[in-house]
C-alpha cells in the first residue's frame, strides 16, 4: 500500500509539473506578458521575465526527473 501511495504521488507530481510547463509555454497569456515585459521600460520588468523564465525551467525539470523515477520504480518493480 506505501509503494502504491509512493508511485501515486509521483505520478501527480509528473503529471502538475507537465502541465504546469506545457501551459506556461503554450499560453497566449503567458506570451502576452513575457512580450509586454520586454517592451516596458521599467526596472523590475528583467526580474518578472527571468523568474517566469526560471519557473518554467524548473517546472520542466521536476517533470522530467519525475518521469525518469517513475521509469526507474516500474522498471525495479517488473524485475522483482
Amino acid at each position: 500500500m506505501k509503494a502504491l501511495l509512493k508511485n501515486t504521488k509521483l505520478l501527480l507530481v509528473f503529471i502538475t509539473s507537465l502541465f504546469i510547463y506545457l501551459y506556461m509555454e503554450f499560453s497566449e497569456n503567458i506570451k502576452n506578458l513575457l512580450n509586454l515585459l520586454v517592451k516596458s521600460n521599467n526596472s523590475y520588468t528583467f526580474g518578472y521575465y527571468l523568474l517566469i523564465q526560471i519557473a518554467k525551467f524548473a517546472a520542466f525539470l521536476f517533470s522530467l526527473i519525475s518521469l525518469i523515477f517513475l521509469i526507474k520504480l516500474i522498471v525495479v518493480k517488473k524485475e522483482n
